[in-house]
């Protein structure tokens, strides 16, 4: 079931994750797998783009997005919840 593997693919994260595990953990939508390998996707992003950051390269997310081959239209807007779209790119 979508519970079991979404169980599996978060207790096999690394503890950078932990922020976004207890996050999706009290979030409606936890038990929906295209919901949670959005928010995954969208704190992989983050996680690259920190650690460009950290050692001084700049590195635009639509252009990590690109470089990786990802599909939007399974990311989540932390802004208005919507699929399609990063916070920085939201209409609303």
């Amino acid at each position: 079931s979508d519970a079991q593997i979404i169980a599996t693919l978060l207790m096999s994260l690394p503890t950078s994750y932990d922020t976004l595990i207890i996050s999706l953990d009290s979030h409606p939508n936890k038990d929906d797998l295209d919901f949670v390998i959005g928010r995954l996707l969208n704190e992989e992003i983050r996680q690259e783009a920190d650690f460009s950051d950290e050692i001084g390269v700049s590195v635009p997310t639509s252009v990590l997005a690109v470089r990786t081959g990802r599909n939007k239209s399974r990311i989540t807007c932390f802004k208005c919840q919507k699929l399609g779209h990063f916070q920085n790119e939201c209409p609303e």
